[in-house]
């Protein structure tokens, strides 16, 4: 009974906090918070935008078997963090000047039309399988910690997060990324207590002969992940709302240490339970941590903070997908949206509908993260929007693009993209454009 109560003093919390946004919320708060949110409220937003269901059931699997492919995965995102400030104030005026509020637009107006309707169409594949994902884990996980079966918990999350992005958009969106964070705080104290009664942790049975600890390894985690972020629609979302180029590079910065301190918690508690109860690889882990491990208070309080993760990434990646859905099409096709936030919202309820059929159809959630994880390596040629000096053309772009997602898919379809995509897709991403655009004659 304290679970339900708080559990539904968080829900109608969110809701509510949504609908009172909604009644001052103009067209530009609903889509990109009319470009006034200072540094602390982005970091809030950024560091929970990662931290979802599904990222979080393949995080158990990842720390309890293969804790050196999550410490690089985990090491590459922190460094892009990093770096990212050093190369968002070009784009920030960019979009600034153009009024641009998503990455597809960005990509449009920096490399060039036909590049932009690539990323319009394939963008919005990539944010379905993410939300997939997203779904799938916070089912798998909500369903083991709650007396809710996996259909009862997929339906539950879907419709509270639909209905309140349908009231407030996304300045609403950034006000609830903020008690949700408040709540994964919460899991720093479930930490401390179970320290008390944990057993030594073998840090070494963590790490030794595990097949994240190779080369292939670090390339897959660390060189991956600090190249994929850069394409991460999410992020060019907030920075584009933030109030100036500044303000956007502190978030980043302040997203880094906020990074370390929830992911770090996260690791902890992992390790501090499977310690406690030896052999549990599953969502189970967290049922045993709520119900048997933490007193009747805490338990009901660690399980509403394990539902602010869940929704703190799906219901961002149901808005973006959204948008992707919506304007961003309209915005390539030059064609004006005449009511975005009523485009958005009818494309937020069809989404909905259609991820929620689908995770009732798969629950393979490492199958789902590899496939999403592998498309997107294939953007990599739009890295050419951060330098300074001449591009490759808009053509050559594109061809590379369309050349990169038709190999990346055949070798994910024949197994081996995790062992050797990294290095080789990223270099041929980069080269791959100057290569188009060289002529015979022409200094290479």
């Amino acid at each position: 009974m304290t679970f339900i109560a708080t559990a539904v003093i968080y829900i109608l919390s969110t809701i509510g906090l949504s609908y009172l946004v909604s009644r001052r919320e103009s067209t530009g708060d609903f889509l990109i918070a009319e470009r006034r949110l200072g540094a602390v409220p982005l970091a809030i937003s950024l560091s929970t935008s990662w931290l979802g269901g599904g990222s979080l059931a393949l995080m158990l699997t990842l720390v309890i078997d293969d804790l050196p492919a999550y410490f690089f995965l985990a090491s590459g995102c922190l460094a892009n963090l990093l770096v990212y400030p050093l190369v968002v104030k070009k784009p920030y005026e960019l979009a600034r000047k153009h009024g641009w509020t998503t990455m597809t637009e960005l990509v449009n107006g920096a490399l060039g039309p036909r590049s932009g309707k690539y990323v319009a169409v394939f963008v919005p594949i990539l944010f379905f399988s993410w939300l997939l994902f997203e779904l799938v884990g916070s089912g798998l996980i909500l369903s083991n910690i709650t007396p809710l079966s996996y259909v009862q918990s997929v339906v539950l999350i879907t419709s509270v997060i639909c209905l309140y992005l349908l009231l407030g958009g996304f300045k609403s969106l950034v006000r609830t990324d903020i008690i949700q964070f408040a709540l994964m705080l919460f899991m720093l104290i479930a930490c401390f207590y179970l320290a008390k009664d944990a057993p030594p942790i073998d840090f070494r049975a963590y790490v030794t002969n595990k097949p994240g600890l190779s080369v292939n390894g670090f390339l897959a985690g660390f060189f991956g992940f600090f190249a994929l972020q850069f394409t991460e629609s999410t992020v060019w979302q907030r920075i584009f709302a933030a109030r100036s180029a500044q303000a956007a590079q502190k978030a980043l910065l302040g997203t880094s240490v906020l990074y370390v301190l929830s992911y770090g918690t996260l690791v902890a508690l992992i390790m501090l339970a499977a310690a406690l109860k030896p052999g549990t690889k599953d969502e189970a882990l967290f049922a045993f941590v709520a119900f048997e491990a933490l007193p009747t208070w805490l338990g009901a309080l660690f399980m509403v903070s394990l539902m602010a993760i869940i929704m703190s990434t799906v219901d961002t990646v149901l808005f973006i997908a959204a948008q992707c859905f919506s304007t961003d099409v309209a915005h390539v096709a030059r064609k004006e949206v005449v009511n975005p936030r009523r485009t958005i919202r009818i494309a937020t309820i069809a989404l909905t509908l259609a991820v929620l059929g689908l995770s009732l159809i798969t629950q393979d959630i490492k199958a789902i993260f590899w496939f999403f994880v592998a498309m997107w390596a294939a953007l990599v040629p739009i890295y050419y929007m951060f330098l300074p000096f001449k591009h490759p053309s808009d053509r050559s772009i594109f061809y590379s693009l369309l050349a990169l997602s038709a190999v990346i898919a055949s070798l994910y379809a024949l197994g081996l993209y995790k062992e050797h995509y990294v290095a080789y897709v990223f270099f041929a991403g980069l080269i791959l454009p100057k290569v188009l655009d060289w002529r015979p004659g022409q200094a290479a």
